[in-house]
């Protein structure tokens, strides 16, 4: 029965809770902040649905015309007034519309980050297993140094340590 004891180098660790990790990934996901952005947008569409349509529209133009556009005789000038009158009615169907886009800009970032969320906690549980098993391998290799140096303590000096005597009886167990 020949153990060997391991040597095993301790890593730097990097430490985040899972509720700052959660977070930092809320602020900088890409799909999240498109959701942001999204909703910004609906919510200035609402805005601008809830704003009666009267605002005329000025439009002046002039022109010179003739053998060219230099030296032509002939001057045109035409302005225009242009407003929009909305139907009765369609103001509050604009509204609507707008209200449910907002709504479902809102749903989606919702979804976008129970989604985030759901995946730092599947990663973090990830790690923590991780951890476990390296805290494991860890302490198995230090009761391997263990033995092996209590085996080469009873080969050379005959003594048989309470440790020994567990590990005889177990090896014996097994064998059964």
């Amino acid at each position: 029965f020949a153990c060997q004891s391991a040597h095993v180098q301790a890593q730097p660790v990097f430490s985040v809770t899972l509720d700052a990790a959660i977070q930092e990934a809320l602020a900088h996901n890409p799909d999240i902040l498109r959701a942001r952005a999204a909703l910004a947008s609906a919510r200035a569409e609402s805005v601008a649905a809830a704003v009666r349509l009267y605002n005329p529209e000025l439009d002046a133009e002039i022109a010179r015309g003739g053998s060219s556009i230099w030296s032509g005789t002939d001057w045109t000038a035409s302005i225009g007034l242009a407003q929009i009158i909305e139907r009765p009615g369609k103001r509050p169907a604009r509204l609507a519309v707008a209200h449910a886009l907002r709504d479902v800009a809102t749903a989606h970032i919702r979804e976008e980050e129970r989604r985030v969320t759901l995946a730092m906690r599947r990663e973090f549980a990830r790690a923590r297993i991780l951890a476990d098993q390296r805290a494991a391998l860890t302490l198995s290799a230090r009761l391997d140094g263990e033995i092996a140096d209590a085996t080469d303590r009873r080969a050379h000096d005959g003594t048989v340590t309470p440790f020994v005597r567990r590990l005889t009886a177990l090896e014996a167990s097994r064998s059964q």
